[in-house]
């Protein structure tokens, strides 16, 4: 249904391989930030070069820990973006702009199987600086002796004045490292509350969302979401989401005009097709219980894409939506301050085979990366890249999607 106060419409603009040269690239779409010149910087675990021979046989170039992605400047062709430690297997992978042209970036080091593919436990703990060429500030982060963490769970990278903050979820989740950088040195302080995932964000007071059991609950609770904040230790603010009602997955903090979004997956119970529903709530006090609404009523279970937030400020959703029989689609759900909820502006055929992971650029296009499988026998990175513009209506309209041509609407 349309809001009573915008009018939003989406239309594809391009979509392509992704290509170095005359090569083939595959990234996984993990982790994608672009700075301040529309420059993108895409990361993943497993990643993939190759070039076809001229019967169309792929061949792949150099090993695969040798890259960790790929930078997209907004004025020239995409380069290779080396891995600082090629010996190693990344996990998780997070990145926040640092000044017009670079990114400051953690990431998590797996301990390798024997098959030489990362495990689900984290080896250490690395940060640095990466300027679209070249690695710089590349050091290990302090840890407890003997801890032991997920190789696949971190919470974002944020920003807070002069300090970046992370959080690293301990395993088998028994405690959260809360890491601080402050004047070129890294410190962490540790809350050990038994929990599964969690994120962090840093708006006037820095809040941390988790998915742990209520301690207000005696017995039998589990993935609740609560969300805690440091004053100065940390302690709950309250509960967001209780486990009873709704199992918690995949939470996401965001800030919105001085509010907080709040975003959480959590099992569809009537999709016999094992779905997922995505909700959130937008909080003008996180203290303070707020309305949830629903932004995807049935998607793939797939990372959930934080709210992506527009040059003017309006939170975007996402997500890989399922549509009628089981066809994927991509869905842009925005935020209507209206309604107080989000508000389905479109839904393209989904082409990509596995999670795609989306970045808003400073014209306030959407660049899209997913992977496509060619004939069956090797895969590559799709750029697909998306207009959406929105403006006040100056005219009533009936409800429903905007008719956008070529797009099927439900």
């Amino acid at each position: 249904m349309m809001g009573s106060g915008t009018e939003c419409t989406v239309r594809q603009v391009s979509s392509e391989w992704l290509r170095i040269g005359r090569r083939l690239l595959y990234v996984e779409p993990w982790m994608a930030e672009a700075n301040a010149r529309g420059d993108v910087f895409l990361a993943g675990r497993y990643n993939y070069l190759g070039e076809l021979d001229s019967v169309g046989h792929w061949h792949p170039i150099g090993q695969d820990g040798d890259i960790l992605g790929a930078y997209l400047p907004h004025d020239g062709p995409p380069r290779i973006v080396a891995s600082p430690f090629p010996e190693i297997r990344v996990g998780t992978i997070r990145a926040v702009p640092d000044g017009p042209r670079s990114w400051f970036v953690v990431f998590v080091e797996a301990v390798q199987k024997p098959n030489g593919l990362p495990s689900d436990s984290a080896k250490a703990l690395w940060s640095g600086r990466y300027d679209g060429s070249r690695w710089s500030q590349l050091e290990r982060l302090p840890v407890p002796s003997g801890a032991v963490f997920w190789s696949e769970q971190g919470a974002s990278l944020v920003r807070r004045a002069d300090t970046l903050i992370w959080a690293v979820v301990k395993k088998p989740g028994y405690g959260l490292l809360m890491f601080q950088r402050q004047a070129n040195r890294w410190t962490f302080t540790e809350n050990r509350v038994f929990l599964a995932d969690a994120d962090v964000h840093s708006g006037e007071e820095l809040v941390l969302g988790v998915v742990q059991a209520d301690p207000a609950i005696a017995e039998g609770d589990g993935n609740s979401l609560l969300l805690w904040t440091r004053r100065p230790t940390w302690q709950i603010l309250h509960t967001v989401v209780p486990g009873r009602r709704e199992r918690v997955y995949r939470p996401s903090i965001r800030e919105y005009r001085n509010r907080s979004i709040i975003t959480w997956q959590t099992p569809n119970q009537t999709d016999d097709r094992g779905g997922w529903e995505m909700h959130a709530m937008v909080a003008a006090d996180p203290s303070v219980e707020s309305p949830v609404f629903i932004v995807d009523s049935v998607n793939s279970g797939s990372r959930p894409e934080t709210p992506v937030f527009m040059a003017d400020g309006r939170p975007l959703w996402i997500t890989d939506h399922r549509g009628p029989d089981g066809i994927a689609q991509i869905q842009f759900a925005v935020y209507d301050p209206a309604t107080g909820s989000s508000e389905v502006r479109a839904r393209f055929a989904n082409p990509f085979v596995t999670p795609f992971m989306p970045v808003v650029l400073p014209d306030r296009d959407v660049l899209i990366s997913g992977a496509h499988y060619e004939n069956q026998s090797y895969v590559v990175s799709v750029l697909q890249r998306y207009r959406l513009r929105c403006a006040e209506r100056t005219a009533a309209r009936s409800p429903g999607l905007t008719p956008i041509p070529g797009i099927r609407h439900p």
